[in-house]
Formats: C-alpha cells, structure tokens, sequence
C-alpha cells in the first residue's frame, strides 16, 4: 500500500492539468521496511537527493514518517536549498514545528504527519528538500529511512542550517541507496509569488544637501508593476507605506515629496512557471544631491533574493574630508520566502562588541560612522574596517550598503554589502 504517488513532475507551457501533483523528496511507501542508517545525536540536517525539483512550483503541505524515543517533543524545519557548486543554500523555509509521540502509541512505532505550511514553501528547477530534526537532549533523529533504488540517496550532517543559512558538502555525509521518509507536496499549476526587487534606499528629504531619488525599472516583457515605499520618516516607529503603480519600463512616476526609506517593486505579470524571473527584472534609484555647487548623482541597484542575508558585511575606507553612512534595510519579499520583516539588527565593526539597534521602520541609516558621533563606537577614528551587520529573527533578513560621500561636493559613491550567510 503506497501512502502517496506523486504525478509526474511537468508544466507545460500551454497550461497544467488540474490536479498534476508533484513531490520534491520521494513520496515514501508505508510497506516498505526502515533501512538501518546511523543518525548523529543532537540537531541533525538530512538533504534529499533521490528527487529535486523539476519546475518552479509552490508546497503548501510537508509529510514525515517519525519513530519517537520518547514523549518529549522534537522540533521540525522544512527547508528548499539551492545546489550552488558544493554549497546548499537555503532559498526558502518553514518551521519550526513542534511535535510529539501519540499517546498510546509505544515508542518507537513510525508515526505519520501531515504539515500545513502558513506560506507555500517555494521551490526552483532544480532545489533539493531538506529537513532539520531538533530532537530532545540526549537522542538522536528519529527520522524513518528505507532503501531506494536511486543510488543518489541523502546527506546528512550535524549542523542546523536553519540557523547557518547554507552548509558546504565538506560537512555532510552521504549515506546512498536510501532515501528518507518525509517530501515536500503543491501542485504544479500552483500560483508562486510574484517577482520582487528590493530598493534599499530612496527618498526626497533635505540633508546637508537636498537629496531626491529617480527609479527605473526593466522587465523583459512590457507590463505593469506596484511599487511601495516604506516610508520611516512620517513615523519612526512603524513603516509608512505609500504605494503606487506604473509601467514596467522606464522611469516611475508619482513618487511622493518628502520621504525616506525603502522600495519594494513587484511584477504581477512576470509570476514564473518554470523558472523563477526576480533575477531578469532590474532597477536603479538615482539618487541625487542638489547643492550650492551643482546637482551630483549615484545610483543604487535593487536587489533580489541571491543579495538578501542573514548576515551582511560591508567594508569601509574613508579617505581625509570624506565620511561614510551605512544603510540597512529589509521587508517582507514572499518570493524570496521572506515573510518577516527585520525589526532590529545586531552591528559589530571588525572584531569588536556586538551592539543591537532597533529598527521598527524596517530600515535605518547610520550617519558618519567613524566620526565623533557615530552609534557604533568601535568604528570611531578609523580609516578602514568591515561592519558586519545581522538580524535578530532568523526569519527575516536585511540588506546592507555603503554611502562614500565627499564632504565639499556632498557627492556619493553607494556599494551594495555582501551576503555572508
């Protein structure tokens, strides 16, 4: 008796059957017997390699098969993973859950669950699914594993990548010929998220100088987009959010006076069946300084998924008459299986104390951090350093950038940080 088959794995371009059920993980057999692999104790993360993705395709619902040691509960992470060379990253998660032995039931005895996921948990062509058990002190996983006749098989590894963010092969263990009892299930006509980019700052507000933003935006097809500004200048303590629509070539209009914060964009029209489209969208915010001796102008990129983090670092050298600010921002991006937005960050320059600053607008921006005022006291002087910058919730994540400016001229030189996990 099988518990579940799934549908061959395609979408078509002139449309998907209803009903064309897909898995990532095999769907596991309640008649097939356990195979004998020996998991680690403690937190364990255990990757499928018998069956990826084959489309870009939303699972609503996870299942497992599970032998409880004993009553107490284990803690359970679903999780999609780019294969980026010998890295596994995740692209999206959901988790963790917290489940137990059935009373009545004597331990040990495979039990069956179904999970119903508050987000569908998004794949690409060609993401792996992977789990991460949080089992009870003292025990070890008690994921059921059964043999299977593709000798890809599954890796395991004593790491928590919910918590790391991606782990490299060197860490695992692979372990062919079985595959493990618990998948992934959507459908493959499901609707993903539309594809989004995330401006980190924008804004029309009076500094040292006048300071207005121009964005452009490029898909590879004609259409229309929505944008939202989350605004931290009305309110300090929330975000703002002004919205607005526009064409989804050229430069957007309608961009309110006085504002400053962040930009998310989205495409209806590019939702991706098949492949994932955020990377083939782009924008630019030109950001302009109006001064006494002229108007000087920098552009900042907006970025996607692959350049939204955990953990951003970003480097500084600031030359005589020069001073440097560093920008956070984050929002909830559900194609990038972000669904939390970062409150709060965690800074430390180069090796020094961690220092937690509060972000309730979603985003802020550190003026002239090595001078004698800056919040973080460890850059204060310096010439050259790294700012490593970190979220507080793992379910967010931020992005980061650096703004050179020239004292005199008030021009700016602005660098997108580097996602360290």
């Amino acid at each position: 008796m099988s518990l579940f088959v799934g549908a061959t794995a395609r979408a078509f371009d002139d449309g998907c059957p209803d009903g064309d059920v897909v898995t990532v993980g095999a769907p596991f057999r309640l008649d097939v017997g356990a195979a004998a692999v020996d998991l680690p104790p403690g937190t364990v993360t255990i990757i499928d390699r018998t069956k990826p993705s084959a489309n870009l395709f939303p699972a609503p619902v996870g299942m497992i098969r599970y032998k409880f040691p004993d009553s107490r509960a284990v803690s359970i992470l679903f999780a999609s993973l780019h294969v980026l060379g010998s890295t596994y990253r995740i692209n999206d998660y959901f988790g963790s859950f917290q489940i137990a032995a059935t009373p009545g039931i004597p331990f040990g005895t495979p039990e069956v669950r179904t999970f119903t996921f508050h987000h569908p948990l998004v794949f690409d062509r060609g993401d792996v699914f992977a789990v991460v058990i949080r089992p009870a002190e003292g025990t070890s996983s008690g994921l059921v594993m059964y043999e299977s006749s593709p000798p890809s098989g599954v890796l395991i590894g004593s790491v928590d990548i919910g918590q790391q963010g991606s782990v490299g092969i060197s860490q695992l263990r692979p372990v062919r010929g079985v595959a493990m009892a618990a998948f992934a299930r959507g459908n493959a006509c499901g609707e993903v998220p539309a594809p989004e980019l995330l401006l980190p700052v924008v804004g029309d507000i009076t500094g040292r100088a006048h300071y207005s933003t121009d964005v452009s935006l490029y898909a590879p097809v004609d259409s229309t987009l929505t944008w939202t500004i989350r605004d931290r200048l009305r309110d300090a303590g929330a975000p703002t959010l002004i919205n607005g629509s526009a064409a989804s070539n050229g430069s957007l209009a309608g961009l309110p006076p006085s504002y400053l914060g962040s930009m998310t964009l989205s495409v209806p029209a590019l939702r991706g069946r098949g492949t994932r489209a955020s990377d083939d969208v782009s924008a630019t915010a030109r950001i302009t300084a109006r001064t006494a001796l002229g108007e000087t102008g920098s552009a900042i990129t907006a970025v996607s998924c692959e350049r939204i983090g955990h953990t951003i670092a970003v480097p500084f050298h600031v030359a005589p008459g020069y001073r440097v600010n560093i920008g956070i921002a984050s929002a909830q991006l559900n194609s990038c299986g972000i669904f939390k937005a970062a409150t709060a960050i965690i800074a430390r320059v180069n090796d020094g104390a961690p220092v937690t600053l509060a972000m309730p607008a979603e985003s802020i921006q550190l003026d002239d951090v090595t001078g004698d005022n800056t919040t973080l006291q460890d850059a204060r002087g310096l010439t050259d350093g790294v700012v490593y910058l970190s979220v507080t919730d793992e379910a967010a994540r931020i992005v980061a950038y650096s703004s050179l400016l020239d004292n005199t001229s008030q021009s700016s030189t602005l660098t997108i940080g580097s996602v360290i996990r």
